[in-house]
């Protein structure tokens, strides 16, 4: 088990309904797409290395404690890498359908990310589109996926990828002695700092004073009311690119 960092897990919990917090990108591709084993293998090559994308989410026991990563042991990667064919005649099919996939909410029951291969665009060519929760992007060190699986040099060879042997998932009363280790660390890491502060009371004060700076800045902002970016957030999301693709 591995404790979510403090902001991946703010991420986690301030998701919802109107608020996914996934993280997408689209690349558009010329020629034909190639079979969807192809994309599978390859996936799998560059996946193998992130052990990150191989575990999902499990939360702590009644939410005593930040969740944790554990490996999902039903990983498998027909459950992540899809294939999907659109009119070929219309120009705005991968828009509506980038904006579709987009708002749905990731399962947190698995691995948390996916990927289609888009067939039949505009002109013949295709694409990719990654999908993947904020909450990830420390542990696979980018930005997305895309840049996780693709090459620089057209010539790059990948290995086979790796067998993935899952650790057994934790039980529940591993999870709560893991939790509760969490919480005493956590808890001494506090009186710690404020003895430090008890005995250096200048270093608290400067801490108080750029607190309350801070705090007095955003009350002081100025308000954005009447702005077309700042109505009310529904559900939907639209997507859209500059030029036609």
């Amino acid at each position: 088990m591995e404790r979510v960092g403090g902001l991946d897990a703010v991420f986690l919990a301030i998701e919802g309904p109107v608020s996914p917090m996934n993280i997408g990108s689209v690349g558009i591709v010329d020629g034909p797409a190639p079979p969807l084993a192809s994309v599978l293998a390859a996936v799998a090559a560059k996946i193998a290395l992130v052990p990150r994308c191989r575990q999902r989410v499990r939360e702590s026991w009644h939410g005593m404690a930040r969740p944790v990563w554990i490996d999902d042991v039903g990983f498998e990667f027909d459950d992540h890498v899809h294939r999907i064919v659109l009119a070929g005649d219309d120009p705005d099919a991968l828009e509506r359908f980038v904006e579709r996939v987009m708002v749905q909410p990731l399962d947190r029951g698995r691995a948390l990310w996916e990927m289609w291969v888009v067939e039949g665009l505009v002109d013949g060519r295709w694409a990719i589109v990654s999908k993947m929760h904020h909450c990830m992007v420390d542990g696979i060190a980018g930005t997305d996926l895309l840049t996780l699986i693709m090459d620089s040099d057209p010539d790059a060879e990948h290995p086979p990828a790796s067998i993935f042997r899952a650790t057994r998932e934790p039980t529940a009363v591993e999870s709560i002695r893991f939790s509760s280790s969490m919480i005493a660390r956590s808890v001494w890491a506090h009186i710690r700092h404020l003895a430090h502060s008890v005995v250096n009371p200048g270093m608290m004060w400067n801490r108080l004073r750029d607190i309350i700076s801070g705090g007095r800045g955003l009350w002081l902002q100025p308000s954005h009311r009447g702005s077309p970016l700042t109505g009310p957030i529904g559900p939907n999301r639209r997507w859209a690119t500059h030029g036609r693709h």
